[in-house]
Order: C-alpha cells, then structure tokens, then sequence
C-alpha cells in the first residue's frame, strides 16, 4: 500500500465500522491489513511477520496507539 487511505468516520470514535485482517502471503509469512465496513483497506503491516503471534502482537501495538503518538515528516520519498 503506497498511502494510507482517508475515511469519513474517526476510527477511534466508531471502532465498530472497521477490522483488522490476518492472512498469509506467497512467502508464507503474516501480514495484518485494517479494513473498513466498506472493504476499502486503511492500512497494511508493510512485512510478513514468521508467526501468527507476532503479527497479532503487531496489531495489539497499533490499538495502543492514540492522537497523542506523533508524527515525523521526514521529506523523503518512499
């Protein structure tokens, strides 16, 4: 996923309206994609993770996560 997609509702305040994902990829590993109502895909893991585990424990991270966390505008491309 190239950018992250921009949605009408806050998924802080209406949770209910979207879900995370996990399924294999061609190599084999996890990845975890959060998806909204509509199947349009918010965000993805960006890498396979070797366990199931982890990458639940990557997800367990991003629902810690809140408006608080900052952000870095590096001004290079990816």
């Amino acid at each position: 996923m190239d950018s992250l997609t921009l949605v009408d509702t806050d998924i802080k305040s209406d949770p209910e309206h979207y879900h995370f994902e996990i399924c294999l990829d061609k190599k084999g590993e996890y990845r975890w994609v959060l998806k909204s109502d509509n199947g349009n895909i918010i965000a993805d893991s960006g890498k396979g993770y070797t366990t199931k585990q982890s990458c639940k424990n990557g997800i367990a991270i991003l629902q810690t996560i809140n408006r608080a966390t900052s952000v870095t505008d590096t001004g290079k491309a990816n």
